[in-house]
C-alpha cells in the first residue's frame, strides 16, 4: 500500500511512500513538474467520468511541461523507517526542507502508528 506517490494530487508530490517488508520507505523526487498555474485539487472525490476528464487534462499538462531540478537536500534519496511515526517525521522533515508532501500521508502514518 502507498500513502503517497509522485503522481499524487496531480503530479504535485516530490515523495513515493510505502510500506514494504523491510520497513517504510520514502523515495524522494530529483525534479519536479511545474504546472503554471496547477490544476486545483478537488476536496472530495467526483464521478468516474469527471475523474477521466481532470485526468485527461493534468496528462497534457504534465506532456507540455518540463522538468525542473528541486535543489533540495534530499534530492533523489530513498529513507527506510522502522516504523510509522517515524516515516510520518521523515515526511515532516521533508516538508521542511520545501519537498512537496502531502498532509493526508502523514495523517494515515501517524493513524497507523496510534499517535
Amino acid at each position: 500500500m502507498s500513502y503517497c506517490r509522485f503522481s499524487s494530487d496531480d503530479y504535485q508530490c516530490d515523495v513515493y511512500c510505502y510500506h514494504a517488508e523491510d520497513g517504510y520507505v520514502i523515495h524522494v523526487a530529483g525534479n519536479r513538474r511545474v504546472f503554471t498555474p496547477p490544476p486545483p485539487v478537488p476536496d472530495e472525490p467526483s464521478d468516474f467520468s469527471a475523474d477521466v476528464k481532470r485526468w485527461s487534462v493534468v496528462t497534457a499538462l504534465f506532456a507540455k511541461t518540463k522538468p525542473v531540478d528541486i535543489g533540495g537536500p534530499h534530492d533523489s534519496a530513498c529513507f527506510t523507517e522502522a516504523t510509522p511515526a517515524f516515516a510520518a517525521d521523515r515526511l515532516e522533515s521533508l516538508r521542511g526542507d520545501g519537498y512537496r508532501v502531502p498532509q493526508y500521508a502523514i495523517d494515515e502514518l501517524r493513524k497507523e502508528s496510534g499517535e
